[in-house]
């Protein structure tokens, strides 16, 4: 799959709160939650112009009292932008990678018993004690999720009393899983909740005609790359948000 076929899938399974179409891209906000839904996402491999992509950003995230934010993959046909908005003062932040893999059916030989699938209210009240947010945030993190109408599961790995140890999202897009939110309570942790939330997930790819599956994960977290390579996930390009003015709204990638 290239790079201009996955990249719609990973973000449009992600739907901002508000989007406007451009020509090149796509002006996205979210007051503030997540990068990803709170900047301009240049298409790969587009024709733009370069001031014109700068005044676009401005306009829009200065209207709406953000940081303005332009999010671009590092490929040679967007070298050019990247070293422009580089000179012009943006600088660049959270450097993301999008791993994927292929998905061969369903992979795992017998069920996890201690997987739960939960509605969205729930499964946010789990995610939030795991990674707290503010008020704002929890609002536009309920409504990014409302706007999810590709068939998803909000899974969650549960110990023996029933007390949960994470938390994972998976969207299908079309033919394509892709994996969101992969979070584990502290005290669980480097015991091998992830990598059985993510296998949940791909084996509930598996059964509901998926044939691959995506994921972002920050290049500063050496861990979690290692581990998803270990689950077969491949590095296929990276990407990274170029960032000018305002205070950092959002917790993450």
């Amino acid at each position: 799959m290239s790079e201009q076929a996955m990249n719609p899938a990973i973000w449009n399974a992600w739907p901002a709160i508000e989007e406007k179409p451009l020509s090149y891209g796509v002006l996205r906000f979210s007051q503030g939650y997540t990068r990803r839904a709170n900047s301009l996402i240049v298409n790969p491999g587009c024709q733009c112009n370069y001031a014109e992509v700068v005044a676009d950003a401005e306009k829009f995230f200065s209207e709406r009292d953000v940081p303005v934010r332009i999010c671009l993959s590092f490929t040679r046909s967007m070298s050019g932008l990247d070293r422009f908005l580089q000179a012009t003062g943006y600088e660049l932040m959270s450097p993301s990678l999008v791993m994927g893999r292929r998905i061969e059916g369903v992979t795992a030989s017998l069920p996890d018993e201690g997987q739960v699938r939960l509605d969205a209210a729930s499964w946010l009240a789990v995610y939030n004690s795991i990674i707290p947010l503010p008020a704002s945030h929890r609002d536009a993190q309920r409504q990014i999720l409302a706007r999810i109408d590709d068939e998803n599961c909000f899974l969650v790995i549960v110990d023996h009393q029933g007390n949960p140890a994470g938390c994972a999202l998976g969207v299908l897009r079309g033919s394509t899983l892709c994996i969101f939110n992969v979070a584990t309570i502290p005290a669980r942790r480097r015991q091998g909740v992830g990598c059985r939330l993510v296998q949940g997930l791909l084996d509930w790819g598996g059964e509901n005609k998926a044939d691959q599956a995506l994921l972002q994960v920050a290049q500063a977290n050496p861990a979690a790359v290692a581990l998803y390579r270990k689950m077969g996930f491949e590095i296929l390009y990276r990407y990274g948000f170029r960032e000018r003015g305002g205070i950092r709204l959002d917790p993450g990638n």
